[in-house]
């Protein structure tokens, strides 16, 4: 699951932090008339039991708006309903959250109060990003951007540069994100802003630690940093965070008796502030240990082995229910998949099914190609804007140029013409650039889109196979065939949304396969898969599911039906920064295959889908690929030549 990734707040009004303690607060308000005085103790309340009590925080602040409204004070009264506002978030009532900045932020527009306005633009914001509706709240925060910029307001700036960054980590593109956190963390500090600063360092953290991205020193440094900053702001939401990251890095080190002891601190500090959501991560976490943790870590933290599985997925689901409550979608998928992995290793292979199909729902739910192509355009349309309003300011420059250069003679006019059509070209420059990037990412669109049909297609074949052998009543060797099956369909489904896989990880869903074939036929083949030493299987990244198909023909175009036994060899080598894969087979070759009368089995179009495939991801912006089919005396030759790339260039 992805850890609890926290959205940038801009503080406006003249709350930030709040030293006198609520009993004095109280006091003072028992003893106040209803004046400004009693009016701001009200809104000092109102932020402060967000944090404690929300019911009591939702009192304070609708006193607070009725008696702005009665001492007419329309700032005082858009504060109190900001503050009601984050009282509903804090309870995951994110419609409610949403009604009531938005009549703030009504109010604060009519005030021409700019800073406000991109303040509360950025809290709707942080409302969709929590429900996972990225397209949505990156919109909010571009608009918050502009203000900044159009204003000169710095901090507005940061803290809307710094939610566009976590935008790009929920996307996974933790590099690019850690390097725009750097920059607005720079400005954070300029500014004094240390709220913003140990959200920063926190995600920073967060990012570091993904298996995708693995830069746990990096982590270490800044969920530290975070971790005293809190401490010593006495930020305790924050700090409940920075413990749960730390966590992680101990999770990630194996070092699990410190894992364990410090997601328990994270679950204690979450239900302090009443953040239910950083306590949900934490019961996820805690369900992982249960599961993967050694036995003798278990006794050592009070956990039963033999209940250990028991305990995961009590630990799960109370995290379930707590996301499901605050809609949060994406790490619902996460916990869905973690439940998966529980049932299967409680050989409750239906219940792990079923859970991984909610996992997929969710998954699609949150980012399916036609949300990142609209994220991408919300972005082209952001630029374009800001360049379009940047050539209105220059227009007009040249403008009073011109004017000028006529009053001044021919020579001026002369040079404004150039002036302007350097602009043109500048211009035409931009939306050429524009229009290619934006084919570039519908190349990527379709090229995924293809990618999906491969995978129906692979599983009618597969549980083709499986009603064919448990037909033959044989439950034993069932059993082993659904347990095969089993392992495999969850590996195709989790491949099936990456654009490339490590080899290893192909190859061991290929062998998986070629396992069931057979298993099914009863040993009528035998095969081989032979890897050159010079490449690293777990580094080289190929397109998923690449090969299966012509080893797939090879057993039922080729050596189905054979009267001798027959081979399938698979050979993986190097050539020039080239990867060459080779499919041979024994069998009756292409031609017999295509005589009449020949039902043996349909024909397949896997070679054709591949084709497109191999087409679409040159078209994405990869080196050439190609496919060659050769005939030979006894038996198919099949190359598949793609470019050879590794983690590191994929990630780059």
């Amino acid at each position: 699951m992805r850890p609890l990734y926290l959205c940038f707040l801009l503080l406006c009004g003249c709350f930030g932090a709040l030293s006198q303690p609520s009993s004095q607060l109280l006091q003072l308000l028992e003893a106040s008339p209803a004046d400004s005085n009693r009016l701001n103790t009200l809104l000092r309340l109102s932020r402060m039991y967000y944090d404690i009590n929300t019911d009591s925080g939702l009192l304070f602040s609708n006193e607070a708006i009725d008696l702005a409204r009665r001492l007419k004070m329309p700032e005082k009264e858009a504060e109190g309903l900001k503050f009601k506002g984050d009282n509903f978030d804090v309870r995951g009532t994110y419609d409610s959250a949403e009604l009531f900045f938005n009549r703030a932020m009504e109010i604060q527009q009519k005030r021409k109060d700019h800073k406000s306005v991109a303040g509360l633009l950025l809290r709707i914001g942080s409302l969709y990003e929590a429900r996972s509706s990225y397209i949505e709240a990156s919109n909010y925060f571009y608009r918050a951007l502009a203000i900044g910029e159009k204003q000169g307001l710095v901090q507005v700036e940061a803290v809307a540069a710094a939610n566009l960054a976590l935008v790009q980590q929920h996307l996974a593109n933790y590099a690019e994100a850690v390097s725009h956190y750097t920059r607005v963390l720079a400005l954070f500090r300029s500014v004094n802003d240390t709220a913003n600063m140990i959200t920063a360092l926190n995600n920073m953290a967060a990012a570091c630690s993904q298996p995708a991205f693995m830069r746990l020193d990096s982590a270490w440094q800044f969920a530290n940093e975070a971790k005293g900053l809190a401490e010593k702001t006495e930020n305790y939401r924050q700090l409940s965070t920075a413990t749960n990251a730390l966590a992680g890095i101990y999770y990630e080190r194996k070092q699990y008796d410190s894992a364990i002891l410090t997601y328990r601190q994270t679950i204690a500090l979450a239900q302090m502030v009443n953040n239910p959501v950083g306590r949900a991560i934490a019961q996820h976490y805690m369900a992982e240990m249960c599961r993967v943790a050694p036995d003798s870590v278990l006794r050592r933290q009070g956990i039963m082995p033999v209940h250990k599985l028991d305990s995961a997925l009590a630990f799960e689901k109370q995290a379930l229910d707590i996301l499901a409550a605050h809609e949060d979608v994406q790490r619902q998928g996460e916990a869905w998949q973690n439940m998966s992995a529980i049932y299967e290793a409680m050989n409750n292979y239906p219940a792990a099914l079923a859970a991984f199909k909610k996992h997929k729902q969710f998954q699609d739910s949150v980012f399916n190609d036609e949300k990142k192509e609209a994220l991408l355009q919300a972005k082209m349309q952001f630029d374009a804007e800001k360049k379009e309003e940047t050539h209105r300011a220059e227009l007009k420059k040249q403008t009073l140029i011109r004017n000028g250069a006529i009053a001044g003679g021919l020579g001026l006019l002369v040079i404004g013409g150039v002036i302007a059509r350097q602009r043109n070209r500048r211009r035409a420059a931009l939306q050429k650039q524009k229009e290619a990037e934006l084919r570039s990412a519908i190349a990527e669109t379709e090229l995924r889109a293809l990618r999906s049909q491969m995978n129906p297609h692979f599983i009618f074949n597969c549980l083709g196979s499986v009603a064919d052998f448990i037909r033959k009543n044989d439950l034993d060797a069932a059993d082993r065939y659904l347990n095969k099956f089993a392992r495999l369909i969850r590996m195709v489904l989790e491949s099936s949304g990456e654009k490339s896989i490590p080899l290893a990880e192909d190859l061991q869903a290929l062998r998986l396969y070629l396992e069931l074939e057979a298993l099914r036929t009863n040993q009528a083949f035998s095969y081989q898969i032979r890897v050159s030493d010079a490449i690293p299987q777990e580094e080289t990244m190929i397109p998923p599911l690449i090969l299966q198909p012509f080893v797939e023909n090879s057993l039922w175009h080729g050596v189905a039906g054979m009267r001798g036994e027959g081979k399938i060899d698979i050979h993986i080598s190097a050539k020039n920064d080239r990867l060459e894969c080779r499919i041979t087979d024994n069998g009756k070759g292409r031609k017999p295959a295509a005589l009449p009368g020949d039902t043996s089995k349909p024909k397949s179009f896997g070679t054709s889908i591949t084709r497109d495939r191999l087409s679409l991801w040159q078209k994405a912006g990869a080196a050439p690929a190609s496919l060659t089919i050769n005939d030979l005396d006894t038996g198919t030759e099949v190359i598949v030549d793609i470019p050879l790339y590794d983690q590191a260039a994929i990630n780059a």
